[in-house]
């Protein structure tokens, strides 16, 4: 059988370079621990599948769609403020934003 070349002309998507994709900025921590996503009303129970100095990658327990921006509570008590850049479900990715704060 023959090969399938696809020709991307979205080089300026995230993380694709002229070169091809490019390496992540933070080296990740894969994981499976319970974690909890604080809303202005509500505590959601998640699973955290990863973290980096950059980021977190969560699964609800409960499916919900999440605001843009939310605390994810860590396991030990240290929360983080986070972006959410997607969203599958109840899986979903999160960037850091400013730094931690740890428990008190």
């Amino acid at each position: 059988m023959g090969s399938i070349t696809i020709a991307r002309n979205d080089a300026s998507a995230q993380g694709y370079g002229e070169k091809g994709w490019l390496p992540r900025r933070h080296n990740r921590c894969s994981m499976f621990k319970p974690a909890h996503v604080v809303l202005d009303d509500a505590v959601l129970d998640c699973v955290l599948l990863d973290l980096s100095p950059g980021g977190a990658q969560v699964f609800l327990v409960a499916r919900a769609q999440l605001p843009d921006l939310v605390t994810l509570w860590l396991p030990g008590g240290e929360s983080r403020s986070m972006r959410r850049c997607w969203q599958r479900g109840s899986h979903i990715g999160f960037e850091a934003v400013g730094e931690p704060v740890p428990p008190s």
